[in-house]
This record gives structure tokens, C-alpha cells and sequence, in this order.
């Protein structure tokens, strides 16, 4: 199975392809030939951007999952399990 680090990554790993092939696609049917790649890559970085390919994600401490389950803040007269 695969721990939290790796599978934090993988969950992005769709935003690459997605984002450079609108992007492609924008820049190859605007503009013929190197002009159209150029302009699609950066678009398709765009894209895959604001999709989150770079986005981690958040982690949860586990004393946090505790909290939530009790459904009490630490310190506010929650009863320990």
C-alpha cells in the first residue's frame, strides 16, 4: 500500500497530461507549427496549474483525527475515549 508521501503526489499526477493537452490543443488551433507548441505548452503549464498539479495537499496530524471524531476541541471538555 502506499504511505501518505507517495499517494499525495499521485493524487496530482492527472492535472500534467490534462492541462498540456488543452493546452496543445488551444495552441495548435490558434497557430500553425512551433509557434502553436510554444504557445500551447505555456498554456498547458497554465492549465495544469490552476488544475493543481503543484498543490500538496493537507496532511492531518493524527491528535487531529482524535478531535474530530470526539467532536471536541483539545482543551473544551471533551471526554477522552
Amino acid at each position: 500500500m502506499a504511505g501518505p508521501e507517495e499517494s499525495k503526489w499521485r493524487s496530482n499526477l492527472w492535472a500534467w497530461p490534462a492541462g498540456l493537452a488543452i493546452g496543445l490543443a488551444i495552441g495548435l488551433g490558434a497557430f500553425d507549427g512551433v509557434l502553436g507548441v510554444a504557445l500551447g505548452m505555456s498554456f498547458g503549464l497554465t492549465f495544469a496549474i490552476a488544475f493543481g498539479a503543484l498543490s500538496g495537499g493537507e496532511t492531518k496530524k493524527p491528535a487531529d483525527d482524535d478531535a474530530a471524531e470526539r467532536g471536541a476541541g483539545a482543551g473544551r471538555g471533551g471526554s477522552p475515549k
